[in-house]
């Protein structure tokens, strides 16, 4: 098999794998969170957001990571103290990576605004 082809078979199986696809979703949110901190100017990410959640930035290290146990609550929580809040909608599989592309640039900018 090609490695292009084994890549993509690969890729396939991914897009049925839920632990990944819990994991997608994560990273997505941590990656909005840590590029709305840079805008605002904030230096030491983890050092800020374990004083406004109270807790360890041990434990912040461990959400941003991809922990797959960020709650719905603890996000809005994180989006709370960042000014914004936290938008769930669900779209149809086929039109997701397209979708997905556009809201990560769209909804840091408008909503950092």
């Amino acid at each position: 098999m090609k490695t292009k082809e084994w890549m993509k078979t690969e890729l396939e199986a991914l897009e049925e794998d839920f632990e990944y696809l819990t994991y997608s979703v994560n990273l997505d949110f941590t990656e909005q969170v840590i590029k709305i901190l840079n805008k605002k100017g904030i230096r030491h990410i983890n050092k800020f957001l374990a004083e406004k959640l109270n807790c360890s930035p041990a434990y912040v290290t461990k959400l941003l990571k991809g922990n797959p146990n960020l709650t719905i609550q603890k996000m809005v929580e994180i989006a709370n103290i960042l000014d914004h809040k936290v938008i769930l909608e669900l779209v149809p599989k086929e039109k997701s990576e397209k979708y997905t592309r556009v809201a990560q640039s769209d909804i840091v900018t408008a909503h950092s605004t």
